[in-house]
């Protein structure tokens, strides 16, 4: 049962840090198996919300033995939303 909050300071840092493992090397084998069952792995993706932990998922996927490539959305920046915003930003600083 997950408690909430989270925890925090260092111990909860390190049970993220462990659980991010954990999921990582699951991925991993995973995709190993999909791989050996036929699966194409250029149909398959992993999806993080950010970079910071992507060092720990290509760790496992090389252990694995899974191929790998890493690309990045760059269209994010040019969304509406996003151009708005820095245009309101300069004209604030202006």
């Amino acid at each position: 049962m997950r408690s909430w909050p989270p925890p925090s300071g260092t111990a909860g840092r390190a049970k993220a840090e462990a659980a991010r493992r954990v999921e990582a090397r699951r991925i991993a084998a995973e995709l190993a198996e999909l791989a050996a069952g036929g699966v194409p792995l250029e149909h398959c993706a992993l999806l993080l919300r950010t970079a910071t932990q992507q060092e720990l998922y290509l760790e496992a996927l090389r252990e694995a033995g899974v191929p790998y490539a890493v690309g990045k959305d760059k269209g994010y920046f040019q969304t509406r939303e996003v151009v708005d915003a820095v245009a309101l930003v300069a004209c604030l600083l202006d």
